[in-house]
């Protein structure tokens, strides 16, 4: 009996001071943006739960605000493109208000990708 007490001790003791039980969860505010005097003006996106999105012909300035909870394992693409016609688009995202990434394209047919992986810090 005092061998397995002792052995599950040692276990507790184990899974308690590993990172295995980080249950600390971390919110980031993601805001897509897209700026420009383009028309006909497509895009897709990566929404909140990670799926993809598209939608056509938006008028600009056009933006999507949502919220993403990171766990130790979490990890998101912040990822949104945006083509039009005649004109310029900047398309930016931001991470808890502040730019995190940015294009910008012009001519006839303008074409903006920003993306990048986003992971909770400690």
């Amino acid at each position: 009996m005092k061998k397995c007490i002792t052995i599950l001790f040692i276990i507790c003791h184990l899974f308690s001071s590993c990172d295995l039980l980080d249950t600390n969860i971390i919110k980031k505010t993601i805001k897509y943006e897209i700026i420009g005097n383009a028309t006909d003006v497509d895009i897709w996106y990566f929404n909140s739960t990670g799926g993809s999105e598209r939608h056509r012909n938006i008028a600009l300035p056009w933006e999507l605000t949502f919220s993403v909870e990171f766990d130790k394992y979490t990890l998101f693409l912040a990822f949104i493109e945006a083509n039009g016609r005649n004109g310029n688009i900047t398309v930016n995202v931001f991470v808890n208000g502040k730019i995190f990434k940015t294009s910008t394209s012009s001519g006839s047919s303008p074409s903006a990708r920003a993306e990048g992986y986003l992971v909770r810090e400690k």
